[in-house]
């Protein structure tokens, strides 16, 4: 199991103050940020000869430009598809704290899928990677 170290700092802001049972706009905002991260992971294959280019694509929208260098040096700690199959298909978040009004710390697993042929008997099992 391969675990991923994944900073987020987000510079957002919210006017009004919500029960601690409801989500915030801002945390919902975070929500959307990570889930829309998880989904680039798949575009990313860590062996690739072109690795640096497509993590510059997939991640720089979404991670800081100094954790994404540090990933094209090293990619066997990147985040990203490693082989045909099983693919990262997601992050669900296992945590979420606010740190200050724009920095958030979460924890999340990388959801990998298994490809396997359409049948509506076929289970497609996941695999989670803890994520931190």
């Amino acid at each position: 199991m391969r675990r991923s170290v994944l900073t987020v700092a987000l510079a957002l802001s919210v006017g009004s103050t919500l029960p601690s049972c409801v989500p915030s706009p801002k945390e919902a905002e975070v929500r959307t940020l990570v889930e829309a991260f998880g989904s680039r992971l798949q575009e990313v294959t860590l062996p690739s000869p072109n690795v640096s280019e497509e993590m510059q694509a997939q991640y720089s929208d979404f991670v800081d430009p100094t954790l994404v260098e540090e990933w094209i040096r090293s990619p066997a700690n990147a985040p990203g598809r490693e082989v045909s199959g099983p693919w990262p298909d997601r992050i669900e978040i296992v945590s979420l704290d606010e740190i200050s009004p724009d920095v958030y710390s979460i924890s999340g697993e990388v959801v990998e899928n298994h490809q396997l042929p359409a049948h509506p008997r076929f289970v497609h099992p996941m695999r989670a990677t803890p994520l931190r």
